[in-house]
């Protein structure tokens, strides 16, 4: 699955840039996390209500499985936020979003499944499904069509998160810099 990278560019002039980075020297590292963090998990807010809206459902749990993460790299000071299905099962179906979630964002091509061999898997019969039901040879899969939602989310969501980011951005700075000053 490809991943799109999105930059944040904040237009600012040499003297705006230069008051920028004097008091982002005088923050501590706590507050300067605190408000990139909060700016950035904000920032995403759009996209993730497009994504949830967008997500199949069979049980609900799927479109409650969508979140979002933040990812520091202390190194260069650089402050991500990854979304996407939560690596947990559904209760009810079994099923891990994370998981299926790439067969349903792209879809599947029809296929042949071919049973297993009794010896690679001990305990299972052979071609046997949830159901209980026994397959005898292979079985056609017709294939899924695509159902996209993350990559929609993005698409519509992204001028909004950017602006959000921004906003957020200012508003954290412009309280912190009042408060440093």
């Amino acid at each position: 699955m490809s991943t799109v990278d999105q930059a944040i560019t904040l237009d600012l002039d040499d003297e705006k840039f230069d008051r920028l980075i004097r008091a982002l020297e005088k923050l501590p590292d706590k507050l300067y996390d605190k408000v990139v963090k909060r700016a950035a998990k904000m920032a995403v807010k759009p996209m993730m209500k497009i994504a949830k809206a967008r997500a199949p459902h069979k049980s609900g749990f799927f479109k409650k499985s969508i979140i979002s993460k933040l990812k520091t790299y202390k190194r260069n000071a650089t402050v991500i936020v990854i979304m996407g299905p939560e690596n947990k099962k559904d209760p009810q179906t079994g099923e891990n979003p994370a998981n299926i979630a790439h067969l349903i964002e792209y879809g599947t091509a029809a296929h042949k499944i071919v049973p297993r061999d009794i010896k690679s898997t001990p305990g299972m019969p052979v071609g046997g499904n949830e159901m209980g039901v026994l397959f005898r040879g292979s079985v056609n899969h017709p294939g899924i069509k695509a159902q996209p939602f993350m990559r929609p989310a993005y698409d519509l969501g992204r001028v909004a998160s950017v602006e959000r980011y921004r906003t957020e951005l200012k508003k954290k700075f412009d309280s912190v810099v009042k408060s440093v000053s």
